[in-house]
């Protein structure tokens, strides 16, 4: 679609601009490739990622890219909030007025990794669909339930890395 007073030279500037950059873009994604393909460990974790449903190749090097590696936590919570995805209460004197909200302490670029995993893995994943389907029960908004689904996908991520195991799921959750 052309605009209507956008002159000629312009607009050929702008297309080959958007050549360029997706002939970069494509480059990129090949190098993220071949550096994760050289390294047996990054190639490990991207395929025990992958197994996760909400997560694909690109968010598993996203996550990779910006998550240390799982034994410089303790346990998951303290993955999540090193992401800035835990639980802070709203607190002013002795009210407790406002609900809970997500922390945002924390790594923004892997709370980006997680966002769209985290909308897929509402849909495909059994375990996050269901807290996400209780929250909106309970009368939670949407966005506040994404919040917690990302939170739960990097609490699945970091067992999945810090067990070794692919992600599968528990018989009483794959039954109902």
């Amino acid at each position: 679609m052309q605009e209507p007073n956008l002159a000629k030279p312009v607009l050929t500037s702008l297309k080959q601009s958007l050549r360029f950059l997706d002939r970069q873009i494509s480059l990129l994604e090949a190098q993220i490739k071949q550096h994760i393909g050289a390294h047996p460990s990054l190639k490990a974790d991207r395929d025990l990622l992958i197994s996760i449903p909400g997560i694909a190749e690109a968010s598993a090097s996203w996550i990779l890219a910006e998550l240390p590696d799982v034994d410089a936590f303790d346990n998951a919570k303290d993955a999540a909030a090193y992401a800035g995805l835990a639980a802070c209460e709203y607190r002013w004197g002795t009210s407790l007025a406002k609900r809970t909200r997500l922390s945002k302490r924390g790594n923004a670029r892997l709370r980006t990794a997680l966002y769209y995993p985290a909308m897929a893995a509402c849909r495909f994943n059994p375990l996050v669909r269901a807290l996400y389907l209780r929250l909106l029960e309970r009368g939670l908004c949407r966005k506040a339930a994404l919040g917690a689904a990302m939170r739960k996908l990097l609490m699945i991520a970091y067992g999945v890395l810090k067990s070794r195991k692919k992600f599968c799921v528990p018989a009483e959750q794959a039954a109902a």
